[in-house]
């Protein structure tokens, strides 16, 4: 009597089910062969294979090893009698007994060498089997013999089965690559079950030329050398490369260029030949002009051959395009990525809160770097924590470094101006100092003050939640900062930020062998060069030389003034209206002593500015008590 071999196996998903009583074979179980305690159930169904596998004692069983243990049998001996058994308990039906001398045991039962999953069958997770293949990695020399090291098998994550004695890449969390050790092993190549994918197709993600290799091990030589590397996985697959190259044109992702490098054989030239046709029609940019060296088969032969000269020709071959391509070269290599910075609608442009001022800046902050500067008390600080308060009260985060006032001054500022916005009356208001010293005071306030003072404290608290303030008296230099924006933008928020620096002359030193001039200029270029590297707005407070006190602000007040004129995108100076007019000096002076409920008449002068209008003068009306500019009306 013979059987239906194939469909016996099939039932060990519903012997699992009678025998054992595990309904949900998708999920991990406890081990069921009996040779260990599992407090952590490593035992799992693949429907791929119909075998059981731990990943704690490695054993894997088919429903043709568990029938053979019930009943005492040995496989290979009594497999006659095994089928017949299996049939009864899962109470199929015989076929014709003459295909069972057709088929041998091994292609019955020989898991290692089974056929891979069909493209009708669902697609499994593979994560866990990566996991313990992993951990076994070094059960084999296998990955040292041929050049690759640890640093890119922990990388990628390569592995090792001693069951099917196969080393195993993944290449998607739901495919791999499994490869025989040796040489008696056939297939020596066993691609998994599911959807086959390229390898390592992150290397298209990370704006470096990138390899465009036959073989996955070819691309992990390549990859040894820190250069990058994409694996086809054999030539029948370059169509899904073209595809893939397609779908990143719709999504409108940035391409690196592509480095051709192909295995030193017919089908590998010939296939190099025609990605390169395929690369012309899609308009990106690649090279075809380096090969593998004629005495070598593929890029792991010239790792293997010599591992020195293999590192310096890859190192040399990606300088060379680096020139033409890269980022000291060709135009033709980032129109791709010009159009997608245009075409984006996620470009900074951050309103000020003062229409006037937007006016004048054409819409408001972009990426760049704004000095703000001004004599002292004039209102510097207040004026750039108002802008803030107003972009974080519009969900924009900010990030301060306060290198002069407490983080509690700062917002004492901001709840005494909400105070001001709310009551729009100097009487019905709290002032900085007052709510600094609110628990002795409070006594003192009228019902109307401490009304809104609550209210005040309710929106500050509101628009808080988007703003980070680092404190810092002279600790806080332009590398610290980087470091902060830097970590913010990676793991805090996907929003890019914007920055105050309060204020220039007092950050840390850039090197403390300077000169103060030259530690300015240089705080001044990397300022620049953050805002630029993050796409990012900066606003910086500057104080102004001790001989611009009295005068009209012009480009020469700035305190070391030569790097913050030439740097800068924006130059911004506070004033007090007629500052420049002698005979107004006297009434100048009385008006900044007037008492707290008369504002100061205020100028803001646009210095300099790349993208808009330069010399318009905004007039403020500045309530220095309640930390409050107007425009007036």
């Amino acid at each position: 009597m013979n059987h239906d071999i194939e469909k016996l196996k099939e039932g060990l998903e519903d012997y699992l089910n009678m025998k054992y009583g595990i309904y949900k074979v998708q999920s991990n179980f406890s081990c069921i062969f009996g040779t260990h305690t599992d407090k952590h159930p490593s035992a799992h169904f693949y429907k791929n294979s119909n075998t059981v596998y731990c990943f704690s004692c490695g054993e894997r069983k088919n429903i043709f090893d568990f029938i053979a243990e019930e009943n005492h049998l040995n496989v290979k001996e009594d497999f006659s009698k095994i089928l017949d058994l299996t049939s009864n308990v899962l109470g199929y039906n015989p076929i014709r007994t003459e295909d069972l001398n057709k088929t041998s045991f091994r292609e019955i039962n020989n898991d290692k060498n089974q056929k891979e999953e069909q493209e009708n069958e669902p697609i499994i997770n593979q994560d866990d089997y990566f996991y313990w293949c992993h951990k076994d990695v070094n059960r084999t020399d296998y990955w040292h013999k041929r050049g690759i090291t640890d640093e890119v098998i922990e990388r990628y994550n390569l592995g090792y089965d001693p069951i099917l004695e196969r080393v195993i890449i993944p290449t998607s969390s739901t495919s791999y690559v499994a490869r025989a050790v040796s040489n008696d092993k056939e297939p020596k190549v066993l691609k998994s079950r599911g959807k086959s994918s390229l390898f390592n197709t992150e290397a298209l993600n990370q704006n470096e030329p990138v390899f465009i290799v036959e073989g996955e091990i070819d691309a992990l030589s390549i990859l040894t050398t820190g250069k990058q590397a994409l694996g086809l996985g054999g030539t029948g697959n370059l169509e899904k490369l073209i595809e893939l190259l397609r779908s990143y044109q719709i999504k409108s992702e940035n391409i690196p260029l592509l480095i051709l490098f192909l295995d030193n054989d017919v089908a590998g030239q010939d296939t190099q030949k025609r990605l390169a046709q395929e690369l012309d029609k899609l308009g990106l940019a690649y090279t075809s002009d380096y090969r593998v060296k004629d005495s070598c088969k593929d890029a792991n032969d010239m790792l293997l051959e010599d591992v020195n000269a293999f590192r310096k020709e890859v190192s040399s071959i990606v300088d060379d395009v680096g020139y033409l391509y890269n980022r000291k070269g060709l135009n033709f290599y980032f129109i791709d990525k010009f159009i997608n910075t245009i075409k984006s609608d996620k470009k900074i442009c951050l309103s000020t809160g003062f229409n006037k001022l937007n006016e004048c800046l054409d819409g408001g902050f972009r990426a760049g770097l704004y000095i703000l500067g001004a004599v002292s008390s004039q209102g510097k600080t207040t004026f750039a924590s108002q802008v803030v308060d107003f972009m974080a009260q519009e969900a924009h985060n900010v990030l301060i470094f306060s290198l002069e006032m407490s983080r509690e001054q700062l917002m004492a500022k901001s709840i005494s101006r909400k105070t001001l916005e709310i009551s729009k009356n100097v009487e019905k208001s709290l002032t900085a100092v007052q709510i600094l010293e609110y628990a002795k005071r409070k006594d003192s306030f009228s019902g109307d003050q401490i009304n809104n003072f609550k209210k005040a404290l309710d929106e500050y608290r509101n628009l808080s939640k988007h703003i980070f303030t680092f404190e810092g008296i002279g600790d806080i230099g332009v590398k610290q900062i980087r470091n902060e924006i830097n970590r913010f933008c990676k793991f805090k928020h996907p929003e890019k930020p914007m920055v105050l620096i309060d204020y220039l002359q007092i950050l840390a030193p850039y090197d403390y062998k300077i000169t103060d001039k030259a530690n300015m200029d240089k705080a001044v270029i990397e300022l620049k060069r953050i805002s630029r590297d993050y796409d990012i707005p900066i606003i910086a407070i500057s104080s102004f030389n001790r001989s611009s006190y009295g005068k009209e602000a012009d480009m020469n007040s700035f305190k070391e003034s030569g790097g913050i004129e030439y740097t800068s995108d924006v130059l911004l100076a506070l004033q007090t209206k007629g500052v420049g007019d002698i005979e107004n000096i006297s009434d100048i002076s009385k008006k900044r002593s007037n008492d707290f409920k008369t504002p100061r008449e205020m100028e803001l002068k646009i210095l300099k500015n790349r993208s808009g209008k330069v010399g318009d003068i905004i007039n403020f009306e500045y309530f220095p008590a309640f930390n409050f500019f107007e425009i007036p009306v």
